[in-house]
């Protein structure tokens, strides 16, 4: 799939031709994030930074401890990628193209929404799905890609919604527990479920 940002000056290939998984958050993270009604999440497998020397990053902690990194258009702003990198990377320089290539997650990798939690639990899940268990996955922001099946969207942290949600979608007041997806966040956050 292909993304852009809004003046065009980044674009990318996505490394799938489809997300693994679509989110539309209505966490107030999210609302303050995108200064709208909530916030989209496309989730992929890791992959090189896009025209790194083109890009800015953000970073802020989330409410597990890590440290998300925003990365967003140098020239309008636009955010792209969101990403939480394992500990052997150091700041958020973009001059390191390789960042979204790290082979051992974090202990934590919540990528898009710092309130929910939602993607933990998922992300990991997808990972042993998919054989992926010693990769990470990231955050593209999906207002930027190119003919996303929205349909497909899971919406999150509805108690939150500004915005009525379509009937019969998939959907969760916050995120959804252990029995949705597998192990809960305690049990996700053991050093050894991360080997």
């Amino acid at each position: 799939m292909n993304a852009t940002c809004q003046c065009g000056s980044v674009s990318f290939k996505t490394p799938t031709p489809k997300p693994l998984a679509l989110y539309i958050c209505h966490c107030q993270d999210c609302q303050r994030q995108t200064s709208s009604a909530f916030g989209t999440s496309a989730i992929f497998p890791r992959f090189p930074l896009p025209d790194a020397e083109l890009l800015s990053c953000y970073k802020r902690p989330t409410s597990t401890g890590e440290t998300l990194y925003c990365y967003f258009c140098k020239q309008c702003g636009t955010r792209l990628i969101h990403t939480t990198p394992t500990k052997n990377v150091g700041a958020c320089p973009t001059e390191t193209p390789s960042l979204l290539q790290c082979s051992r997650p974090p202990r934590s990798c919540v990528v898009s929404c710092p309130n929910s939690g939602v993607i933990v639990p998922y992300l990991y899940t997808l990972q042993h799905q998919l054989g992926m268990a010693h990769s990470l996955l990231v955050s593209v922001k999906a207002g930027c890609i190119e003919g996303l099946d929205w349909k497909t969207a899971i919406h999150i942290w509805t108690k939150s919604a500004m915005v009525p949600i379509p009937e019969g979608c998939e959907s969760y007041t916050e995120s959804p527990g252990p029995t949705e997806y597998s192990d809960s966040q305690e049990v996700l956050d053991q050093p050894t479920s991360l080997i």
